[in-house]
């Protein structure tokens, strides 16, 4: 009650009830009246409620569908940076390097072309 959490502990708290209850093992009626079962494996499942929530990075990467469209590019800090270099006419002269590193990732150095700051999880 009244109780506000840090953001990564919401989003694992989140997917710990989306996994749960997606569970194959859970059955409810739709709309129609009809049986439906979660489509979510017993593995997957156990994976992510034992994991206490948190994805692999596999998982996060592909959860992070933005980066891949509006970050331009994406890789290790040496990469963007030479892809920056390549380009670098196409960037204002204000701006001295190019790799940005990508937010909300565990343990991962990963970087893109820009800086994306607002709706990281899309």
């Amino acid at each position: 009650k009244g109780k506000e959490e840090s953001l990564s502990k919401a989003l694992e708290l989140y997917r710990m009830r989306v996994y749960n209850d997606g569970h194959e093992q859970n059955e409810s009626l739709d709309e129609n009246g009809r049986l439906v079962r979660g489509a979510l494996s017993h593995e997957d499942v156990m994976k992510v409620l034992s994991a206490k929530g948190t994805l692999p990075m596999t998982d996060y990467i592909r959860c992070k569908v933005r980066y891949f469209c509006d970050g331009a590019v994406f890789g290790t800090r040496e990469y963007v940076e030479g892809i920056f270099e390549s380009y670098r006419g196409r960037w204002g002269g204000k701006r001295k390097d190019g790799a940005r590193k990508m937010r909300g990732l565990q343990g991962a150095e990963l970087y893109t072309l820009r800086n994306l700051q607002v709706a990281l999880f899309q």
